[in-house]
This record gives structure tokens, sequence and C-alpha cells, in this order.
């Protein structure tokens, strides 16, 4: 049976008589409809002249978009400014410049350094050679801040590399399994401004066992009686 364009008129206007208008999917939800809104838009043509002509109100159509040149690289585009996310962060970042970053110096030759570094490339290289060969004195080479056993770290770093793996036995007893790198003068002893190369030179450096650098530590043997590296 054909549904008249009256016939639908009319119940709309029944059905919805509380509304100021009607949606489709308001008209599918409805169980007792005469058709369909694929039959509605059949008959009338479209959604907005059958809410017209029943009297409720017609929502506003959004208006087509119309072709814009990118503000910033001028290609055209549907957006409201930019064609793309990268043209709008380049163009907001020039017009709206972000906080400038604290510079960064470096502490030997005062040349611009990255971000939060205490030295340029060139001068931690001249470091990390002078840290290798020794010129560094105790001063610059004692860490200030962290645990006391990990205050003399660079001066042991130093003297691994010029003796760790060399020298396999006690210079005291012969024991050979397992040897340590022992200071006849302390570290402590040495003043400041001594080089780290005057601290690990071969006539203040022993090799000993646990326990005979146990003893020694303690007093127990003289510093007379240890054989030193430059003695070999």
């Amino acid at each position: 049976m054909k549904t008249s364009k009256q016939e639908l008129i009319d119940y709309a206007k029944q059905k919805f008589q509380d509304k100021k208008t009607v949606s489709t999917k308001e008209w599918a939800k409805t169980k007792d409809r005469p058709c369909s809104k694929n039959t509605v838009y059949r008959i009338f043509g479209n959604w907005a002249t059958f809410l017209s002509l029943c009297g409720f109100l017609v929502p506003k159509t959004r208006k087509p978009r119309t072709k814009k040149p990118c503000e910033h690289c001028g290609k055209e585009t549907l957006n409201p400014k930019f064609c793309s996310q990268t043209c709008g962060a380049v163009y907001n970042n020039k017009k709206f410049p972000k906080r400038e970053r604290k510079p960064y110096f470096c502490v030997v030759c005062g040349d611009n350094v990255k971000y939060k570094r205490k030295y340029c490339d060139s001068c931690f290289k001249k470091r990390e050679v002078e840290r290798e060969t020794g010129n560094l004195t105790l001063e610059e080479a004692t860490y200030k801040v962290g645990q006391a056993s990990n205050r003399y770290a660079k001066v042991r770093d130093h003297y691994k590399k010029m003796y760790l793996g060399k020298y396999t036995a006690c210079f005291s007893c012969g024991y050979s399994k397992h040897v340590e790198i022992c200071h006849i003068k302390a570290i402590t002893e040495f003043s400041k401004d001594t080089k780290i190369s005057v601290v690990n030179a071969p006539e203040n450096i022993t090799i000993l066992c646990p326990n005979c650098h146990w003893e020694f530590d303690h007093n127990l043997k003289k510093k007379e009686d240890l054989k030193r590296i430059s003695d070999i």
C-alpha cells in the first residue's frame, strides 16, 4: 500500500507534535512509522523538504568548504589555515617562539657546549688524555660528592691501566691466585697539587696478595722490606 505525501505529513505532525524538529535516527527508531526514511527521500526528494512541509525546523546545513592557500607554504588546502601539521608547527614556532635555552660554556676554553655539558669535545679529549697519562692533580681527580670509597676512583683507574694484569704474583710471599695493587705511600699523604703520575709512579707501587696487603696496612710489614715495581 502506497503512502501519500499528506499521510506522511499528518503522521509526522501528530507523532512529533512536541518536538521542534525530527532527525532521521528518530524516524528510524519509531516502530509504527508508515514507511522508511528512504521512502521519505524518494517521495519528498530530501529530508529538509519533508521537515519544512511538516512545519518543523530545518537544521542548517554545513557550508561547502572551499580551497584556501596554506598560510605557511601557500599550497591549496581545504583545511582552515594550514595544509598539514608540519606547516602549522613551523608557522606557529616562528610567530610565537618558545623560551630560549640557557647557554652553556666549556669551563676550560669558554666555547659553547651542548646541553649541560661541562667540557667541549676538544677539551674533553685532552682531559681524557691527561687522565690516562696522569697529568691531573689529586685536587682535580678527587670526587667531592658521593661516597668516600669512590673519592679516588680516577686514581685507581689510572694505576689499573698501567699495572693491572702485568704482575701475577705477590712481591712479598709469591702467592699468585689473587694479587692487589698497593701504594707504599698512601694517597692521603700526598699534597693536593701532586700529579697522579707521581702518586702512581713505579717507585710508589707494589704488588701484594690480600693477606700481605692487610699486614702492610696494619703496620705488620715495613715499607723498607717491600719490593717496588721500579726494583724489577
